[in-house]
């Protein structure tokens, strides 16, 4: 049972501004000449991917709901159930330039941890500092 009111938001900053088309977020997700993107221009495919997979229409819920799912930001990948690495563009991403890869996921997983953070806060819980360190910080904290 859902019992809750919710109001639009603006799109994410890592997401798109606008709805994107469900054939164009599968060739994204599953398609290989995805990956030619990945291997020309690897900034613009992971900011592409960012945006396949965050949510394109964010909306913040009030009241009560009996789902034990988080809301996380991300949009629901119908065709990605089960769950498995391999199944993941990231999988064959980190595999071509594991930079651009490493960098997308950081972006994401930050992403995912803000959105979890805030629902926690919202629901009068305590949320600690959950921001991941890139590569070259921490590095720096390391030295």
């Amino acid at each position: 049972m859902v019992n809750y009111m919710c109001a639009l938001l603006p799109p994410w900053p890592l997401g798109p501004y606008k709805p994107v088309d469900q054939r164009f977020r599968d060739t994204v997700l599953r398609s290989a000449s995805f990956q030619m993107l990945m291997r020309t221009r690897p900034a613009a495919a992971a900011e592409i991917l960012l945006a396949a997979i965050i949510e394109d229409s964010p909306e913040e819920e009030y009241g009560s709901r009996t789902s034990i799912e988080d809301d996380l930001g991300l949009a629901y990948d119908h065709d990605g159930y089960p769950t498995a690495y391999w199944k993941s563009p990231f999988f064959a991403f980190l595999q071509i330039n594991k930079d651009a890869a490493l960098s997308g996921l950081h972006q994401l997983v930050n992403f995912a941890t803000e959105r979890w953070a805030h629902d926690v806060r919202k629901a009068g819980g305590t949320a600690p500092n959950c921001h991941l360190f890139g590569r070259r910080e921490l590095q720096k904290r390391l030295l």
